[in-house]
């Protein structure tokens, strides 16, 4: 658990917008930014589908959830001034190995 919202907040800002700055320096013209459901949910259950106008409610969010929606709304600001091509997807679930956990 952070000690502070902004422990998690900031290095996901600051990283993700790190990357798209290196990435239109190099050239790239679209990313694909892998978010997460986080930042698009309602932190109760509903079935309400979900659209680009949907957010988390960061008033009201987990750190985590939090970081995730800073970023990725940080990321389709910088795709607007920049020009960038940007797509962002929202997994619920991330499988696979975990390095160290083999």
């Amino acid at each position: 658990m952070p000690k502070s919202d902004d422990e998690l907040v900031r290095p996901a800002v600051d990283g993700t917008l790190r990357v798209l700055r290196a990435a239109g320096g190099a050239g790239v013209k679209r990313v694909v930014l892998t978010s997460s459901i986080a930042a698009i949910v309602s932190w109760y259950r509903d079935d309400t589908v979900r659209t680009e106008a949907d957010w988390s409610d960061v008033d009201h969010s987990p750190a985590y959830a939090k970081s995730k929606t800073l970023a990725e709304k940080a990321a389709w600001d910088f795709a607007r001034e920049s020009g960038l091509e940007l797509v962002a997807l929202n997994p619920e679930w991330c499988w696979g190995r975990r390095p160290g956990r083999e």
